[in-house]
């Protein structure tokens, strides 16, 4: 505990180290974590959240936009050739 608050060794924290000591004093489980890397530190009270769960969460956001986008331009690339044949017929 001294290595940390004094700083007195360099070294990196591994993440359950900074757990024990946060629940050690009382804190969040995360709390030592989240000031390592400058985050706002949780309520004690807070829930334990996986940094995991929500970046899966974000690329699960970020596969359904991009099936949507494909979606759209292949209904574009669909009504662009509509309109093509359209424009020939008429010639």
């Amino acid at each position: 505990m001294r290595e940390i608050q004094h700083h007195t060794v360099e070294r990196r924290r591994s993440p359950r180290t900074l757990e024990s000591l946060s629940t050690t004093l009382g804190w969040h489980p995360q709390h030592l974590d989240a000031v390592l890397h400058g985050r706002r530190p949780p309520e004690a009270d807070e829930p334990i959240t996986n940094p995991t769960d929500s970046l899966w969460s974000r690329l699960d956001g970020f596969e359904q936009r991009l099936n949507d986008i494909t979606n759209l331009l292949d209904d574009l690339k669909s009504d662009i050739s509509n309109v093509l044949e359209h424009v020939r017929d008429r010639r």
